[in-house]
């Protein structure tokens, strides 16, 4: 075929003069290279053929030859790098091949992902090169105060930059600094901790931001305040914090919000105790997707939710919290909500199946996840109300599952699983047959003696 614009070769060994000529061939847009091994033929008249016209390069711990990285830095002309390391000898030598250059005037797009070690001391000299960047990120590594302080410095250079991912700086770095968090370019803003005991920069910088639209934090503490800082970004349309620690605030906070447009919030695995009596939640009237998993939230907690989400809603993940019918209540009124995730939540004196006929979603609802959910004859027959259901996981005692095989028959289920269980009935059982299913995966060394899991493929 003379029509293929992107090749990708994962866990091969493959002759460096044949997959250029390749590409010669085909002209490709891009290539994708997971786990492969250039063999080389030694022949350095080769050079002049590593002229490629590639545009976007997606390398995860590829081996070749020096001069031959040196040469596909130095003759192709890619517009979109990304590089992936799983060990250190490799990521330090490839990065020195990309050091050999003068700059990357045509490279707008950088990603790296580090193989969870210090990075190079000199590394900011390689970003000095890539000054014409619009996106960069750079995930999976360790870094220092001083090579802190160096990549800023490097980024600070970047005039064009819009999107960023990067370790959340250390305090000495921006609190003696603010050049970086004047950049008014940025459009997508990630900042991740290498530990729970790195905050996000207090300093008032929100002010800056006219552009933003995603604004993401993995694993930093954020005081009550900050984030009200951060909710009056207009531009915003997008917020995580995963994995965080908010700190609360002992003195009286006026908060004063008005005309958030956040469509995308995501709290996983952050505890959102000290924001009970701030009644935030209320401020967002146009979510279209909301992660509040692992949160350990309190039964009735879903109430807090803007009603005007009823009509916008569409992605609800709530997983492993705790639900009453008060939460049932609210979320009847969802008219819009495709994907709901309830797994491993505990419902206290009321089951799923009390939704009943006169919920808002049973229409809407695509994809439903009852992992772990204790679910009973009444919410089985219950689950056969979503007429568009496409996915559903689910799970039964053993008891329940003998008593409800014709009612699996009529449900979309895409995981089961059965407690109480042993290796050994699965087969007696033929559970698959039940559900005259002909691609059931079952994983048997992800078994334990109480429970397993079925899961279509």
């Amino acid at each position: 075929k003379k029509d293929i614009e992107y090749l990708s070769l994962k866990n091969l060994t493959v002759e460096l003069s044949n997959l250029v000529f390749l590409l010669e061939q085909q002209k490709l847009k891009g290539l994708i290279l997971d786990y492969v091994d250039l063999k080389d033929n030694g022949d350095y008249s080769m050079e002049y053929n590593m002229r490629l016209n590639l545009e976007y390069i997606h390398f995860a711990n590829v081996e070749m030859n020096f001069f031959r990285w040196r040469d596909f830095f130095k003759f192709a002309d890619f517009g979109k790098i990304i590089l992936e390391f799983d060990r250190l000898l490799l990521q330090e030598n490839v990065l020195s091949y990309i050091g050999l250059l003068n700059s990357y005037k045509n490279v707008l797009y950088l990603e790296i992902k580090f193989c969870n070690l210090y990075i190079l001391r000199d590394f900011h000299k390689i970003l000095n090169k890539f000054k014409y960047l619009q996106t960069l990120k750079l995930n999976r590594y360790n870094d220092d105060r001083n090579s802190s302080l160096y990549m800023f410095e490097a980024i600070k250079n970047m005039n064009y930059l819009e999107n960023l991912t990067i370790n959340l700086p250390y305090r000495g770095v921006y609190n003696n600094s603010d050049y970086f968090f004047g950049m008014q370019n940025f459009k997508v803003l990630c900042l991740t901790g290498t530990n729970l005991t790195q905050e996000i920069p207090n300093i008032k910088i929100w002010g800056n931001y006219t552009l933003l639209r995603t604004y993401i934090i993995n694993k930093a503490i954020i005081k009550v305040y900050d984030l009200i800082e951060i909710l009056k970004i207009e531009s915003l349309t997008k917020l995580s914090f995963l994995d965080c620690d908010i700190e609360p605030c002992f003195n009286y906070i006026s908060v004063e919000l008005s005309g958030i447009k956040i469509k995308s919030l995501d709290f996983t695995a952050t505890n959102l105790d000290v924001l009970k009596n701030f009644d935030i939640f209320k401020e967002f009237a146009r979510l279209e997707t909301l992660h509040l998993s692992n949160c350990n939230l309190k039964s009735g907690w879903l109430t807090q939710t803007n009603q005007s989400c009823n009509l916008s809603l569409k992605i609800l993940h709530y997983a492993a919290n705790c639900f009453d019918r008060n939460d049932l209540n609210r979320m009847n009124n969802l008219e819009v909500l495709e994907e709901l995730n309830l797994r491993d939540c505990k419902f206290y004196s009321c089951g799923f199946f009390e939704l009943g006929n006169d919920c808002k979603f049973l229409g809407s609802l695509k994809y439903l996840d009852l992992l772990h959910v204790e679910i009973n004859i009444e919410d089985l027959i219950f689950l056969k109300s979503f007429k568009n259901l496409k996915n559903l996981n689910l799970t039964l005692s053993d008891a329940d599952f003998f008593t409800a095989k014709n009612l699996l028959f009529y449900l979309p289920i895409n995981a089961l699983s059965l407690k109480e269980c042993n290796k050994k009935s699965i087969f007696e059982n033929s559970y698959s047959r039940y559900l005259y299913e002909e691609n059931i995966n079952l994983n048997l060394n992800s078994l334990s003696s109480k429970s397993f899991i079925l899961i279509r493929i």
